[in-house]
């Protein structure tokens, strides 16, 4: 072996620097992809919660309505719904009363609203990958009037 061969060696040993950058950027890119997909799956998730929300609180709506114990042809408000102990049949779970949110348009939250005077009510969950109201909206009765 000569001197040149042990030069040309130790050079051919490592990566040059465009090489590491290409990797790099390389992983950078699979790591963005990743990120964007991940927050997809994530937004439609949440937003199904709140659908699935909105419809159990839709449901205990109508057996509020139907119940001779309950409202008795009459839709529950807010109140009435979350105040519901676990042995009433229109009780909303912790998962739903917590969730519930009379406001309207608040992220993360569930719109219920009392209309014309028992006679209706609406049920709106919050859509993540619009970051609005959902399209879904449940409703009871008439809702001409809804506070």
């Amino acid at each position: 072996m000569t001197l040149s061969n042990i030069k040309t060696m130790k050079r051919e040993r490592g990566f040059t620097i465009v090489e590491l950058l290409i990797v790099i950027v390389v992983i950078a890119i699979l790591a963005a992809i990743t990120i964007v997909a991940y927050n997809g799956v994530q937004n439609r998730a949440n937003t199904t919660k709140n659908d699935t929300i909105a419809k159990e609180i839709a449901n205990k709506a109508e057996v509020y309505y139907a119940d001779p114990n309950g409202g008795n042809g009459v839709y529950p408000t807010l109140a009435q719904l979350t105040a519901a102990t676990a042995d009433k049949t229109f009780a909303l779970s912790a998962g739903a009363t917590a969730a519930i949110q009379s406001a309207t348009a608040i992220k993360d939250k569930v719109q219920y609203q009392y209309c014309d005077t028992g006679k209706g009510y609406r049920v709106v969950g919050f859509d993540y990958s619009t970051s609005a109201p959902a399209a879904t909206v449940r409703t009871g009765g008439t809702t001409v009037a809804c506070s």
